[in-house]
Order: structure tokens, then sequence, then C-alpha cells
């Protein structure tokens, strides 16, 4: 029996390009080789694929996998856009399509459409690069009703993303989560048990199958699952 070739795809764009580059290590890692054939695509910071260390167009990827295990993180790889250059080139792809990934990476978005859908979503405001840049600390404190949570609209793995329950946190908060973006989040902070839940689309004889959720503790409930907790291996679930 002929192995399934299976080109997992890492690296990329975005600012979350190193934590890429893990994710994708242990995918080649830990294919079963018995039953597929890893092939190595890298997309450089410049946008430059590789295949096997070889730079490579996209369209020239169908003659080394049958499929492509997507590890991108982030913009270009969550959003939609990489998944548009696969189904554009009859490449089958891990992961959400182009629609669901656009949606799922934009939280304006997802937040309206699981509103249409009658679940509650906590306010939320944005404020822009230039915005904060003529603004001041006093100011920006009277328009603002603490505690907010601080996070990219459209970035992943909690870039950016702070806790803000002072009038200094936030002032430094939004300058940290501006080193990502040009436009920042400010959502009203929701106090409560965190969970994240995997949904598998046609598994087990159902059409959208939801997975064991997971419940994130933290040793303080008002702090942040940020970047490093997320990958530093300290959080306990």
């Amino acid at each position: 029996m002929s192995l399934i070739r299976v080109g997992v795809l890492r690296g990329g764009i975005s600012d979350e390009y190193e934590i890429s580059l893990k994710t994708g290590e242990e995918v080649l890692l830990h294919l079963p080789k018995d039953i597929y054939k890893p092939v190595d695509i890298f997309i450089g910071r410049d946008g430059v694929w590789h295949v096997n260390g070889l730079a490579r167009q996209p369209d020239e990827i169908t003659r080394f996998v049958d499929v492509v295990f997507n590890a991108l993180h982030g913009q270009y790889g969550e959003d939609g856009k990489v998944q548009q250059v696969l189904e554009a080139h009859k490449i089958p792809y891990t992961g959400s399509q182009i629609r669901a990934s656009a949606i799922g990476m934009n939280k304006t978005l997802a937040k309206e459409i699981v509103k249409k859908l009658g679940v509650k979503v906590p306010y939320h405001q944005f404020i822009t690069r230039e915005e904060y840049s003529t603004a001041n600390a006093a100011d920006l404190f009277r328009s603002i009703l603490l505690p907010v949570v601080i996070k990219l609209p459209d970035g992943g793995s909690s870039l950016g993303a702070s806790f803000a329950k002072t009038p200094k946190e936030l002032w430094e908060g939004i300058a940290g989560a501006l080193r990502y973006g040009d436009t920042v989040m400010l959502e009203q902070h929701i106090r409560g048990k965190e969970a994240t839940v995997g949904v598998v689309d046609e598994f087990r004889g159902s059409g959208h199958y939801s997975l064991l959720p997971i419940e994130i503790v933290r040793a303080d409930p008002d702090s942040i699952w940020g970047y490093e907790e997320r990958y530093n291996g300290e959080i306990c679930f």
C-alpha cells in the first residue's frame, strides 16, 4: 500500500511564525510513518513557499502531496487566505474551509453571527493607533468602563492580549497590543469559567461532533491566558 503524502504547512507571514514552526515540527515528528509520508512545506516570513528546503510556487505543491496539514497560525494561515490558495489548486487540506476560517478569525464578525443565534456576547469598542496617539490616559479612562480585556480583533494565540483594571493597565495594555496591529478591541470583562471546545464535522455519525470541553483553570481568575501561558506549559487544565 502506498503511503499518503502529507504536506505539513508551517511558518508563514504572521506574528505567530515561531509557534507555527513548532506546531509543524511536532506534526512532522508524530505522523505515523506506516501510513503517511511527511512532506515539509515551509513558508518564510517573506511569503515564499518551500518544499523540503527548495523554493516552490503554490501551484507546484500538487506534485509532492496528496493532502496538506495546515499548521500555520494567525493571519494568512487561519483567516481563509491560505485556504483560498489551496482550493484554487485543488489541494485537500485539514481544518476549516475559507468562509468559516475568515469568520472565526474576525472576532467582530464571529460575535455578530453568534449574537443573531441568540448567544449573549460582551460589549466591545475599538481604538485605533491614531486615536491612541492623540489621546491621554485620563480621557481614555473616562470613555471606557473598566475592567476590560484588551485584544486584537483579528489575531490569534493571545498575542497582545491583556487584562486592565486600572487606567495605567489600560494605557500600557493598548500600547502593547498596538505592537501587533493598528486597531485594538476593548471588550467588557465577563467573570466566570473559561473553556474551550473542539468541533469535528462529519464524525461518529454526527454532522457536528463536539469534543469534550476543557476548562482553563488559573490561580488568578482575572488573569489572561496569554501567549506565554499558552505555550510555556504552565497552565493546568
